[in-house]
């Protein structure tokens, strides 16, 4: 304190004198003032009192206040807290948790210079802990360009090496590739994963392989090798997204995955087009099944004919063969309930939660199958959750039949607890009396305990507005819908 006193008096002191000598000022004068006040203000900064929390609280703040993910950029949080002082660069660097969910950038004819270096500082600061890794190995081609080639100064094969040193340390795994980057041309040269020679993945619980090609075969099985290490894996989602629209053969989709048991998966993701590989697959402590579209969005543009999906025969199979209890199942299939009934047969005493598509041509067929008969429950006794999902939403109040089927269920007590109908609206919609009526009737239905949701998806697909959470939000519904906007 008594130098801070010093300090400030001897500011007080040069004022005066610059005021004395206003007309005659020299630079280095003017330097000395300023020095004087900026070392004044390093040791107020002393007596701040961020400067008297505790570690444990000040990281708590570092935590709340980084990205979601590291990346190699020093003007992002996680680098910028390092820079404010010594004590917080001290912090930062000893905490290895905010350090963990690392961010492999797409491929930049402008890479900083010695992005790789920087890597590698990152991934010591993680120390032993479980790492998050998401890569994206996307190189989109240009005009003029063989759709073979990449930018100039791509440096992630070299990355991918160094973590994949780190592959003990694995946890979360994320990897969008296409077959624009040179090294999914064989599996030789597949460098940039690693997984076929990396160590046993001890710690690796979740996986995600999203994979955007022209041709199918051009991906290497090699890729998938490391489920066969990651013995506690617990999630795995693989999603084909082909940029033509061809019909992969089954040979092909089948050579992507080793045959393997895995007795670990809880949750599994596949899109539509991937399901021949679960001819490849045994996973009996299975509980969540997802298949169908990666997006919401596409589930919403699903032509309203009835589907005839082939890979259904793959799921069939897939499941007996599996013998496994699924809790949670999700189809973006086109297709009649009735189809999956050895499904329903296998998962009747264990699926609490289900997704399905319906339209015009399926809608009469899911809600037949659903509605229980004389107080007894249907297909599905310990059903809880039902989401319908529809491409033309308000068909599904084309009758009583969907009314009908919610008042089934209130006469068996224990049974549904939330019916939802995620859609997206033009103002082409015309609603009558009746649906008005209908869909009254089902927001009433809370007060006796079904939570009904009326979910419209907005522009951006993956966001949508409960109509019937509130009676402001259902008239703000009918109002819109009155004046023929698109919702």
């Amino acid at each position: 304190m008594e130098h801070i006193c010093l300090l400030e008096s001897e500011i007080v002191a040069h004022d005066e004198y610059l005021q004395a000598q206003a007309t005659s000022l020299d630079t280095p004068l003017w330097h000395e003032h300023d020095l004087v006040v900026q070392d004044l203000k390093n040791h107020k900064s002393i007596f701040a009192p961020v400067r008297h929390l505790l570690n444990d609280v000040l990281l708590h703040i570092f935590q709340f206040s980084i990205d979601a993910s590291v990346k190699v950029d020093v003007k992002t949080t996680h680098w910028i807290l390092s820079y404010i002082c010594h004590h917080w660069r001290a912090l930062s660097h000893s905490s290895p948790s905010l350090w963990t969910n690392i961010l492999v950038i797409p491929c930049s004819s402008s890479v900083p210079s010695g992005r790789h270096h920087l890597y590698t500082h990152l991934l010591s600061l993680s120390g032993d802990l479980p790492l998050k890794i998401n890569m994206r190995m996307i190189c989109l081609p240009s005009i003029g360009m063989s759709h073979r080639q990449i930018c100039s100064g791509d440096d992630r094969d070299i990355v991918w090496e160094d973590i994949t040193l780190h592959s003990h340390q694995w946890s979360h795994i994320n990897l969008i590739i296409n077959e624009l980057v040179p090294a999914l041309q064989n599996s030789s040269s597949l460098t940039f994963v690693g997984v076929a020679r990396a160590v046993p993945l001890f710690q690796l619980v979740r996986l995600v392989v999203c994979v955007l090609m022209y041709k199918l075969d051009d991906v290497s099985p090699d890729i998938y090798a490391c489920m066969m290490e990651a013995t506690m894996l617990e999630e795995l989602c693989f999603y084909i997204s082909r940029w033509e629209n061809r019909q992969p053969s089954a040979e092909s989709n089948a050579q992507l995955l080793p045959t393997f048991i895995h007795n670990s998966i809880k949750a599994l993701v596949l899109d539509s087009g991937s399901l021949s590989i679960l001819d490849q697959c045994s996973i009996p402590n299975l509980k969540e099944l997802s298949i169908g579209s990666r997006h919401t969005k596409n589930f919403l543009s699903v032509s309203e004919v009835e589907s005839t999906d082939p890979g259904v025969e793959y799921l069939l199979r897939f499941v007996e063969r599996s013998e496994c209890n699924v809790q949670t199942f999700v189809s973006s299939l086109s297709m009649l309930l009735s189809t999956f009934k050895s499904l329903w047969t296998q998962w009747s005493l264990s699926l609490t939660k289900l997704t399905i598509t319906v339209t015009s041509a399926t809608r009469v067929d899911a809600v037949q199958e659903l509605t229980f008969e004389d107080s007894k429950p249907g297909i599905l006794p310990k059903l809880q959750h039902l989401i319908l999902r529809m491409p033309k939403g308000m068909s599904i109040f084309q009758d009583g039949s969907l009314l009908q089927m919610v008042s089934s269920w209130l006469t068996c007590p224990g049974s549904f607890r939330m019916l939802a109908i995620e859609t997206r609206l033009t103002g082409e919609h015309v609603l009558s009396q009746d649906i008005i009526t209908q869909m009254n009737r089902l927001c009433e239905m809370r007060a006796v305990g079904v939570c009904a949701e009326f979910r419209v998806f907005l522009a951006k697909d993956r966001e949508y507005l409960d109509y019937f959470e509130t009676d402001e939000h259902f008239a703000k519904f009918l109002k819109e819908l009155e004046k023929g906007i698109a919702l």
